[in-house]
């Protein structure tokens, strides 16, 4: 089921995730039209954002298996607050 998610999104050169706004464990996620959005201004990116998408069923994700779920993005509704580096 498809819906809207908030919170701080990480993106490196090895993964990307969003830490759910009000808590929750981070989840990985795909989406190819976010990363293009966002751009790599350094190695690192952080911003606040609102998104669409579905969650996938618990299992071991990403990363050697780190993330618990995955978020597949479908739409972009807000990017704010872009940080470069680990800032």
């Amino acid at each position: 089921m498809e819906r809207t998610y908030r919170g701080e999104y990480f993106q490196n050169f090895e993964s990307s995730a969003l830490t759910p706004a009000g808590g929750g464990a981070p989840l990985c996620v795909h989406s190819a039209q976010l990363a293009e959005r966002l751009g790599m201004q350094s190695a690192t990116v952080r911003a606040n954002v609102t998104v669409r998408g579905r969650l996938s069923k618990k299992g071991r994700y990403c990363n050697l298996g780190a993330y618990e779920r995955v978020l597949t993005i479908t739409g972009i509704v807000d990017i704010s607050d872009v940080r470069a580096g680990n800032e």
